[in-house]
């Protein structure tokens, strides 16, 4: 998430700091370490006078400042959710400070680093457990937010651990349109990450872990737009519905789940739906998904189709290898025509907005030991489609 810097200067003394907190300001000290100061509450003890200032390091530096001279180090102990930065003073010979009018970064950057803190990762198909695994962090995150904010939720179940979010936010006339903002509460593995994954990190203006782009940027930013419109009905024109769903990275069991709320006859769909579609009350009139697209308007987007392909063979010892029928060699043979289609799928539809059909072999498994013939090979194979095509006809 990109923060941009729209006034560079300095707090002239302690009122101007004060000024500052008040104000809800970003403050960062340009030589400090990479870390942002959030405020978002002020306590009665920052008034103009500003006698309090923040210790920045909290990991304890003993009250000084990144040159060694001290500070009052007094805590406002209110909602601190990103690690704080130093508020060196101004005055001759101190590095000036950055400071970052954007009010309402305050409320959303911390929402970010609660949700990258949760990790929520999807096993990917993978036989894995473990505390990083599956949403019920951020479910439980987000139930407990909407709770405290006086708004109706659901959380459907889906799969075991595994819960879609539906909460309302009430427009100015019973019955009329919807509007449903979705963002998915899953991850994908943290796998191969030179960072901690879920312990939010601020550097040059982006915060960094796992999903913090994908997708509980975009989370966090339709929860402090839901905020900020509960906070001021005079700016609602629509009833809003905010989904947030699971499974989106592998499955997409989480958006079917969603969608069957209005597409499925309540006589045919699950009990435990009955509250959620209570919530949605029919098909929405038009939807936001919350994905990554550097803030342009995407009307259109691909599908995917994946299949999973078994070959087999006959397994014998490898110093008889004329006894067996290796699976690899077929799967070989397989392999260069699947090739062959991708090339030709990607002259299909030159002229489509999203590009091209695509078609790629992810995975390639086969065979138990060096010494034995390979009974069974396993690809799986992702096949990306474009508006007007079937999944069937794929």
């Amino acid at each position: 998430m990109c923060v941009d810097d729209v006034a560079v200067g300095r707090p002239e003394g302690r009122q101007g700091l004060a000024v500052a907190l008040r104000e809800r300001l970003l403050v960062r000290h340009a030589g400090g370490p990479d870390r942002l100061f959030v405020v978002r509450r002020l306590g009665p003890g920052y008034g103009a006078g500003a006698e309090k200032e923040c210790d920045t390091d909290d990991q304890g530096t003993g009250g000084k400042t990144a040159g060694g001279r001290h500070r009052n180090a007094a805590r406002e102990r209110h909602d601190w959710k990103v690690r704080p930065l130093y508020l060196a003073g101004g005055g001759a010979g101190k590095k000036p400070h950055r400071v970052v009018r954007y009010a309402a970064m305050t409320d959303h950057v911390a929402t970010l680093a609660d949700l990258v803190r949760r990790p929520s990762v999807t096993p990917m198909g993978r036989e894995v457990s473990g505390p990083e695994y599956l949403e019920g962090r951020v479910t439980d995150y987000l139930v407990r937010r909407f709770s405290a904010a006086g708004l109706p939720w659901a959380r459907p179940p889906v799969a075991p651990g595994r819960e879609n979010v539906v909460a309302r936010l009430q427009g100015p006339v019973p019955g009329g349109p919807v509007v449903l903002w979705d963002a998915h509460q899953d991850a994908v593995p943290a796998d191969g990450m030179t960072i901690d994954p879920f312990a939010p990190l601020v550097r040059d203006g982006r915060l960094y872990g796992r999903g913090a782009c994908d997708v509980k940027g975009g989370m966090a930013a339709l929860l402090a737009a839901l905020a900020r419109l509960q906070a001021s009905a005079a700016h609602r024109t629509k009833t809003v519905v905010f989904a947030a769903t699971v499974n989106e990275e592998f499955g997409f069991s989480g958006a079917k789940a969603l969608a069957r709320l209005w597409t499925t006859p309540p006589a045919d769909a699950p009990p435990t739906d009955a509250a959620a579609r209570a919530l949605v009350g029919g098909r929405p009139e038009a939807a936001i998904v919350a994905e990554p697209t550097d803030l342009d308007l995407v009307t259109q987007h691909k599908g995917a189709v994946r299949w999973r392909i078994r070959i087999h063979g006959r397994a014998c010892h490898s110093a008889f290898p004329e006894q067996g029928e290796n699976a690899i060699y077929q799967a070989g043979r397989a392999i260069l025509a699947i090739e062959d289609l991708a090339r030709e799928l990607l002259r299909r539809r030159p002229d489509q907005p999203c590009g091209p059909p695509t078609l790629s072999l992810g995975t390639i498994r086969g065979g138990t030991g060096v010494n034995l013939v390979p009974d069974l090979v396993v690809l799986e194979i992702d096949r990306r489609i474009v508006p007007g095509e079937s999944p069937r006809d794929a």
